[in-house]
């Protein structure tokens, strides 16, 4: 502005405020009516009358600006309305005269408040740009009717309350509406249909509810509708199909359910189709592919059926086809080879069958081909090759045979390749090496063959390298050194040799190597000391030698180092005792000596284990430093000196094992402290003094072993009754004295009660008779008197033995012994016995073990019994009758101490006696001969039904040495029909023996029972216990597992160890679970239902990664749906079973499903299927459903225990959730089945490691799109 005008400009103004103050004075009408009644109509010029119009709009906007809050001072600009519209006020722009404000832009300026009544004065204007602010309170219904809104943009604020009607008479101009991103409420009006000028409506990432109004298909003008992120409920009204300009449609993330209408195939201007992540169901329309302009179809999970329409292959303009998580069936059309444009194929997580059509060659613009999760089979296609655009290939879980095309190394473009969980066979092709842009490689769970290329080497963009479960034979290629941007490298369980080259030290960012279950040697590598980012070594089950590197110490971000299971020997680093990062070490079975270093001097440390090695020295009190450990593993070894005291500092201990060593001194008290240990082991030591009375405030402790230590002495203290969760106790081989506590009838968990060789006296307390769970019961070699209590009969699960022997017990045998139905062995020998034997022992069916010797017995041996040898009858000189052929009851005194037979008599007997026993040799020794070949044959054949990556071949009587002749003290646990059993084989070796319960005992040979055994045996999957063999002789039946270490599910998530299970390890052992049940359902021929689906039935290796156990009980299911079985009968568990099981009792998949739910509910909870602290008549599902349907707020629902999240975390809680309450659907049709389980826990990992990436994400815009409408 000159000099020149701005006297005139001045004056300008003053007459426009005079003009005002005379308007007041008259009382004329307002300056913006017109007409005759104006008394200044004919007075003021027009550009007076525009002036006073702006000055009122300036008016206006001033006292919005009041109304919000501003903490950026954005709109400090606002002061001066003659600055209005040249420029001077932010955001704010006028019509070319600037007479009016027509535009006001003042998104993302942090602005707070609400949204203010004083803009219904902007009458012209044409844009309101409130969008990315902090606005609050309703959405005002004024703004639908100003007269010249032409655009509203009020997305991402926070703005609540229903979205306001439009009222009949308002003649609206708006064209544009994005309020989206805002939790508004309530319905969808169907008076938004009055709008007819609207474009694009944008309603996403609300929370609005109700169906999808059928009159917004009157909105012929409308090219985009997204309601997409809401919770919309209903079906899509077929009358949307008159949208005739419509281009985007977005309905995704929703409760939409029914069918999609084929009448949207009317809509020939659509570009965009998002259905996805509803309750779709039916078929997919074929009348879609009359959609020429459509470049998006993506209708992912929802429950579709039926197959892939082959129409699509018309659809030459799509870009993305998203079909996955869904239920689809049938063969992949070929016709989808004509989809040239095509980028994404995604049709994952379906039952598609068939092989993967040849035709694809022809999508050379194809960048991401997603099939996996499916039941494809035939070979992969060559013609792949064809694609030069493909960046991603992801065939994973699916039946695909024949060997790796090398072809495949012609698609230079390709950063991840997927083909894991197959049945690849043959050699990996070296061709990959030209795959120079190649970042992930999968190649695992297969059957691929001979050795790793070195021409791998030259991956060096590679950054997760995953060979694992495979049969590849030779050495590990030094050549992978040069993969220098590896981040994880897997090649567990294959029969790899050699060494660990030493060129693995050249990868700086490698964060994970694992080399576990191979047959590895020589010494391991120093030069991995230079991988500075490692994490995580697993050299563990392999033939390693030497020493451990010093060097490994150097590494400042090791968590964990497992080198169990090897032939390391030499000391371990000192320098590791420095490794301030490690949580875990795990050297187990090894040949180490030495001292142990000073672990745990500084917290985070959970996991030491070095048993089984020959260690020396003390245990180093710095462990007490730690308080974090739950797991102190020392046992075996020949550690000296005492228990240090300050391992009562370790709050978190959960066991507690110094087994098998020369400690001495006494039983610190101070242990008591470690308020959530759960299993202690200090037998078989030289441990003296009385057993501390404090450990009665260990209320969680399970099992304590003080056996063999022959020092212990005092009393056993009363207050052992305490331990209501106490399953084992073994006091045994010490000197203590005294009674039995009558307080020990008082734990109601025990299942094993070891007293024996000791020094008590007294008498047995008939509240023993209360353990109703008790197994093993051993009181023998002390100096007991008194009867046996009749309340021992009420012992009805006692099983493995019952053994009173070497005491001083008088009196009868308990008539209530009758009721001990599946008691096995009974010793009672070395007694003062008396009465009639076979009144109560013949009446005992399980017994295959029996010893009633030196005691003053009499009577008759029932033919029942009388299979047991002489030795466990003789001693009692009023017994007669077999097997004691030298005592025959025709020669006992009558009532009168007369004879009975003449001499005459007596001498035909004996000579008959002596040609009885002459045939009873012979057929002893036949007997013996058989015997013995039969035990000399191996248990585990080198047979193809078990197709273990290593083949040992082991007797019966190694089993039997290995488990000291199923020795109680092997007992690790009972699972279905029978007893498991610990067994250390002479190489080492681990195993699991179950003694299988089985009528028969020939029945193990019978042919059906057999062929079942032998399709377990051929289950093979990461996630599963292996069963590696099976045999059975006399009547004892046996199978042979892997060994799992770290025990059940049950016992970490109900026990005191689950204090310290983050949820990075419950998600681990839910997506391990997840796959393994999978693997059961959907990849074995025939296929398998588990049907005791439960935590206790999970069990956790030595990393803590889960292994569905017990599906030996499942049900075989061929092709047709026939449940197969030799043997097997349902034993789902109370709390796990599905509802539909009460009234069909029939299993199904979809069974496992439902009990797989509840085991996500107890993992996220902490709770029991069926919790006490639950109301009356509550199971988890109902608890978990009432919860969710109350509160938003995950603290109700999540088990304290796993402490504080992190926002990623938090996310898989969610998801988690989820997935649970859908597997948990009443209706079977409802539930995913167990390959979309597993998929969706994909999912929710994939998705939280975006959010981690990305911390300034929110879940919600993560689970949607970064912009809302």
């Amino acid at each position: 502005m000159s000099l020149r005008t701005f006297p005139f400009c001045s004056v300008f103004l003053l007459l426009v405020l005079l003009l005002q103050l005379l308007n007041t004075v008259l009382g004329a009408s307002d300056l913006h009516t017109t007409g005759p009644s104006s008394s200044l109509s004919h007075v003021a010029p027009s550009s007076t009358i525009s002036a006073v119009a702006l000055s009122r709009e300036a008016a206006a906007l001033l006292a919005a600006k009041r109304g919000f809050s501003d903490p950026f001072s954005h709109l400090a600009s606002w002061i001066d309305p003659s600055n209005l519209c040249y420029g001077g006020w932010a955001g704010v722009s006028c019509d070319p005269s600037r007479s009016h404000v027509t535009s006001l832009s003042l998104s993302n300026m942090s602005l707070g408040g609400h949204i203010p009544l004083s803009f219904s004065a902007l009458s012209f204007l044409s844009v309101l740009d409130l969008s990315s602010n902090s606005l609050r309170g309703p959405i005002p219904g004024y703004l639908f009717a100003l007269p010249s809104l032409r655009s509203l943009f009020l997305y991402s604020n926070r703005l609540s309350g229903p979205i306001p009607a439009v009222q009949n008479n308002v003649a609206s101009s708006l064209e544009v509406i994005r309020i989206g991103n805002n939790p508004l409420t309530g319905p969808i009006p169907p008076s938004l249909s009055m709008l007819f000028r609207l474009r694009i409506l944008g309603l996403a990432e609300c929370s609005l509810s109700g169906p999808i109004p059928a009159e917004l298909g009157r909105l012929e003008n409308l090219s985009v509708l997204r309601l997409d992120g809401n919770r919309l409920s209903g079906t899509i009204p077929p009358g949307l199909s008159e949208l005739s300009s419509l281009s985007v449609l977005q309905l995704e993330r929703n409760n939409i359910a029914g069918s999609i209408p084929p009448e949207l195939g009317k809509l020939t201007r659509l570009t965009d189709m998002f259905l996805y992540m509803n309750s779709l169901t039916g078929t997919i329309p074929s009348q879609l592919a009359s959609l020429p302009l459509l470049r998006n179809l993506n209708l992912k999970e929802n429950k579709l059926s039926g197959s892939i329409p082959s129409e699509l292959g018309s659809s030459i303009n799509l870009l993305v086809l998203d079909l996955s998580v869904n239920n689809l069936s049938g063969v992949i059309p070929p016709s989808l080879g004509n989809l040239r444009n095509l980028i994404f194929l995604v049709l994952r997580n379906n039952s598609l069958s068939g092989s993967i059509p040849s035709s694809f060659s022809n999508l050379t613009s194809l960048e991401n081909l997603f099939l996996s999760n499916n039941a494809l089979s035939g070979s992969i296609p060559t013609q792949l090759s064809s694609c030069k655009a493909l960046k991603q290939i992801d065939l994973n879980t699916n039946k695909l045979t024949g060997s790796i095309p090398s072809e495949l190394g012609l698609l230079s473009n390709i950063t991840h390749l997927f083909l894991f969980n197959n049945s690849l066979t043959g050699e990996i092709p070296s061709s990959l090496e030209n795959l120079t842009k190649l970042t992930s490689l999968a190649l695992n769970g297969n059957f691929l063959t001979g050795p790793i290329p070195s021409e791998l080497g030259h991956l060096d963009k590679l950054e997760y390298f995953f060979l694992y479960s495979n049969n590849l034979t030779g050495s590990i290629p030094p050549e992978i050194g040069n993969c220098v941007s590896l981040l994880e490298l897997d090649f567990f369980d294959n029969r790899l040799c050699g060494s660990i080259p030493s060129t693995f030290g050249n990868l700086k960012y490698l964060r994970w190597l694992h080399l576990r279950l191979n047959n590895l040697s020589g010494e391991i590598p120093s030069s991995l000391g230079y991988c500075e980012s490692l994490m995580m070594v697993n050299l563990a089950s392999n033939s390693l030698t030497g020493t451990i590197p010093p060097s490994l110490g150097m590494l400042t971000n090791l968590q964990f180092l497992l080198l169990y299971e090897n032939h390391l020997s030499g000391s371990i680093p000192a320098e590791l005792g420095t490794c301030r990062s490690l949580q875990r070490v795990n050297l187990y079975n090894n040949e180490l000596t030495g001292n142990i270093p000073a672990f745990g001097s500084y917290g985070g440390f959970t996991l030491l284990d070095l048993t089984n090695n020959s260690l020396e020295g003390q245990i180093p009190k710095e462990l007490g430093m730690s308080g974090g450990i739950f797991r102190l593993r020392l046992g075996h070894n020949r550690l000296t000196g005492g228990i240090p005291p300050e391992l009562g500092n370790i709050s978190s201990l959960g066991l507690l094992d110094l087994s098998y060593n020369n400690l001495t001194g006494t039983i610190p008290s101070e242990l008591s402290r470690c308020g959530q240990l759960m299993q202690i082991f200090l037998d078989h030591n030289q441990l003296s003094g009385p057993i501390p009375s404090s450990f009665e405030s260990l209320s969680v402790l399970t099992r304590l072993d003080l056996s063999s230590n022959n020092g212990i002495n005092g009393s056993i203290p009363t207050g052992m009754g305490k331990l209501s969760k106490l399953e084992l106790l073994q006091l045994n081989g010490n000197l203590l004295s005294g009674s039995i506590p009558v307080q020990l009838g008082e734990l109601s968990q025990l299942s094993v009660l070891n007293l024996q060789d000791n020094r008590l006296t007294g008498s047995i307390p008939p509240s023993l008779g209360s353990l109703d769970k008790l197994l093993d019961l051993r009181l023998s070699k002390n100096f007991l008197s008194g009867s046996i209590p009749e309340d021992l009969g009420k012992l009805g699960s006692l099983q493995v033995i019952l053994d009173l022997s070497f005491n001083q017990l008088t009196g009868e045998l308990p008539s209530s012994f009758s009721n001990l139905r599946v008691l096995q062995g009974l010793n009672l020998s070395n007694n003062q016995l008396t009465g009639d034997l076979g009144k109560v022992i013949a009446t005992l069916p399980s017994l295959i073990s029996l010893n009633v010797s030196n005691n003053m017995l009499s009577g008759t041996i029932p033919e029942d019994i009388s299979k047991f040898p002489i030795s466990s009858f003789e001693g009692n000189p009023g017994l007669c009758g077999p097997p004691l052929l030298s005592q025959e009851c025709s020669m006992l005194p009558d009532s009168d101490g007369h004879r009975l037979l003449n001499g005459r008599f007596f001498g035909i007997m004996v000579a008959v006696g002596v040609i009885m026993l002459i045939f009873v040799l012979l057929a002893l020794a036949i007997v013996k001969r058989k015997r013995k070949r039969h035990l000399s044959r191996p248990l585990i054949m080198e047979d193809p039904s078990f197709p273990s990556k290593r083949i040992f071949t082991w007797t019966f009587n190694e089993i039997m040495e290995a488990t000291d002749k199923l020795s109680e003290s092997n007992i690790i646990g009972s699972g279905g029909f029978g007893t498991i059993y610990k067994a250390v084989m002479k190489s080492g070796q681990v195993l699991a023996v179950k003694k299988a319960c089985i009528a028969d005992e020939d029945s193990i040979y019978d042919k059906s029972y057999m062929r079942e055994v032998e399709t377990l045996g051929k289950v093979r999957h990461r996630h599963l216990v292996k069963l590696i063999g099976f045999c059975s002789h006399r009547g004892l039946n046996l199978l042979v597992y892997e060994f799992m270490p770290n025990g059940s599910l049950w016992d970490r998530l109900h026990g005191p160890m689950a204090k310290k299970l983050p949820w990075e390890d419950r998600f681990r052992i839910a997506v391990g679970v997840a796959e393994g049940i999978a693997y059961l359902h959907h990849d074995c021929m025939p296929k398998i239902i588990h049907r005791d689906i439960k935590s206790s039935n999970i069990l956790l290796d030595s990393e803590g990664e889960a292994h569905v156990g017990d599906f030996g009980l499942a049900k075989h299911v061929d092709a047709s749906g026939v449940t197969q079985s030799a043997s097997m009968i349902f034993a789902g568990s109370y709390g796990y079973i599905a509802p539909e099981y009460a009234y069909s009792m029939k299993a199904t998949e979809k069974s496992d499903v439902y009990s797989f739910g509840v085991v996500l509910m107890e993992l996220v909870s902490g709770k029991l299927p069926v919790d006490p602290s639950f109301s009356e008549g509550m199971d988890m599902v109902t608890w978990i459903r009432t919860s969710l349907a109350s509160s938003d707020d995950l603290k109700c629902i999540m088990d304290p225990r796993i402490g504080k999240l992190t926002e990623a975390e938090r996310l898989e809680v969610l998801l988690v959730l989820k997935l649970a309450v859908q597997c948990t659907s009443s209706q079977q049709a409802d539930r995913p089945s167990m390959r979309e389980a597993a998929d969706k826990l994909d999912y929710a990992k994939r998705q939280s490691r975006c959010l981690s990436s990305d911390d300034s994400l929110s879940s919600k815009a993560l689970l949607g799109k970064d912009s809302y409408l």
